[in-house]
């Protein structure tokens, strides 16, 4: 009987760890079904559709996470305007920061009326 080498062995241990991980536990960890039989969607209710599921990820991840980065890029746009004390630079830097995050905004809202008007476009269509 021929045992392997430690040099194959480490060569080849990279794909032995990967097999295991990414094929042999997913199926002993697998999900398990509910007393109905059906396994129950990870993201909730509503996102069954591929617009429930654009609504859910711009009402969950995006819109907040971008307000929390508007609000605070309008605060350090004030901060800036404060500190300049009529420097022609800094307060250039200042108004510079607040068109941008003025933008930001805007795109921010805009993903959200894009996706409604694409939305209920799209619901249009069904239809006919």
């Amino acid at each position: 009987m021929k045992f392997i080498r430690r040099e194959k062995l480490k060569k080849y241990l990279p794909h032995i760890c990967a097999f295991v991980v990414f094929l042999v536990v997913p199926v002993l960890v697998s999900a398990q079904p509910t007393n109905s039989g059906a396994i129950p969607n990870p993201l909730g209710e509503g996102t069954d559709t591929f617009e429930g599921f654009i609504r859910k990820i711009l009402s969950d991840v995006v819109v907040p996470i971008g307000s929390v980065i508007v609000t605070f890029f309008l605060i350090f746009s004030g901060f800036l305007f404060v500190t300049a004390q009529g420097n022609e630079e800094k307060l250039k830097r200042a108004k510079t920061a607040i068109l941008w995050t003025v933008i930001g905004a805007a795109v921010l809202l805009g993903a959200v009326a894009i996706s409604e008007l694409v939305e209920s476009t799209v619901d249009e269509l069904k239809t006919k």
